[in-house]
């Protein structure tokens, strides 16, 4: 993936690893079709990255592309919420799930534990508690990385009150929280928790929050090689099986673990989708719904074909970044950059003749000119 130097590059860089190496039909075709006769559209959002419409997803959460754009649109509605009810100084917790593990352990093992920990905390008379104690809404984001002890799934979450809560309270609850998540662990895997598998923090502001939000958010909605502590992601995963047999095999591996699972949880007065009034496409940063919006500007428009030949021949990264990099200024002006002029030249060809031996011969050597 050298040469892709921007976020929407590097994820589209990714969706051509995931199509070598995934097991599923709908993975390997995302993207890769246009969804109108027209052709796929290419233009810029309001903070100048590319993006792309027109094309057929795959809507899938193991997807670089539609995880981001779905992420995107969660955490924005997450955040709305958020701002909400900081505004009133409202009481927020800040709370990381976690269970042992070892290196031989199953992905499904690991996340049907935590899945029960789950329950047991917040279900029926556990739930009951923190709602007595003013407790309104919450998020659930699963997070994960890989590293010498296997798999480490993990919860983040996050509590929101609807005012100031009382500090025995919520010592009460911590303690509550601990107990029934360590005894369902210890019921389903056998192991002792440790102090920190449930570790409780009270937000100091709606900053702390967001940022927590964000966080929570990381593994689907940024790009990221990795984390600096705890192990690889899973796109760091993803980008290493295009050359190592055992991420290969660990992708696939995740995969079937994750088959079914859901990401991310909301409850109460917390909603993972903004009002139906509210445009979002300004957060779609692929914008791989296809919908138009006259806040991106459009560059141009790809015939289906061509469309098709450059996703074959994995260019669709080198387009991006040549067209994140479309302007520079010259003494003053602003000018289009060259190596864009010449993909704007492929696509005039293209246009006036869709069939590939019109066109083909244009095409970058390697994604540059």
């Amino acid at each position: 993936m050298t040469g892709t130097a921007t976020p929407s590059s590097r994820r589209w860089a990714l969706l051509d690893v995931l199509r070598d190496v995934t097991t599923k039909k709908s993975c390997r075709v995302c993207s890769k079709f246009s969804a109108t006769p027209d052709g796929v559209t290419v233009s810029l959002n309001p903070r100048g990255r590319a993006s792309v419409g027109g094309v057929h997803t795959c809507d899938g959460s193991l997807c670089p592309l539609c995880s981001a754009r779905k992420r995107a649109q969660q955490m924005a509605a997450v955040e709305a919420s958020t701002v909400a009810l900081c505004d009133q100084g409202h009481t927020v917790l800040l709370v990381t799930l976690t269970l042992p593990h070892s290196k031989n352990d199953s992905l499904p093992f690991l996340l049907d534990a935590m899945q029960k920990g789950w329950n047991a905390s917040l279900s029926a008379r556990g739930r009951k508690k923190w709602e007595a104690a003013g407790m309104v809404g919450y998020l659930r984001s699963l997070d994960y990385t890989h590293g010498q002890n296997g798999h480490h799934p993990h919860y983040h979450c996050v509590f929101y009150f609807d005012r100031v809560a009382d500090p025995d309270d919520l010592w009460r609850l911590e303690g509550d929280l601990h107990d029934r998540w360590a005894r369902s662990i210890l019921k389903s895997t056998g192991r002792d928790t440790t102090l920190h598998a449930v570790d409780v923090q009270v937000a100091d502001d709606i900053d702390a929050v967001t940022r927590y939000v964000a966080k929570s958010f990381l593994l689907e909605s940024l790009w990221s090689e990795g984390k600096a502590l705890g192990g690889r992601n899973i796109w760091a995963i993803l980008a290493g099986s295009a050359t190592s047999s055992e991420d290969r095999d660990l992708w696939r591996s995740l995969e079937d673990g994750f088959h079914r699972r859901r990401w991310v949880v909301a409850g109460g007065v917390v909603s993972l989708k903004l009002p139906e009034d509210d445009d979002v496409s300004d957060i779609d940063e692929d914008k791989s719904d296809g919908d138009e919006n006259d806040e991106h500007e459009l560059l141009c428009v790809v015939p289906p074909r061509l469309w098709a030949g450059l996703v074959q021949r994995r260019l669709v990264p080198s387009l991006l970044t040549a067209a994140e990099t479309s302007r520079v200024v010259l003494d003053g002006k602003t000018t289009v950059a060259e190596r864009w002029r010449r993909w704007l030249v492929l696509v005039e060809v293209a246009t006036a003749d869709d069939r590939p031996e019109s066109w083909s011969g244009w095409l970058p050597t390697r994604g540059r000119w």
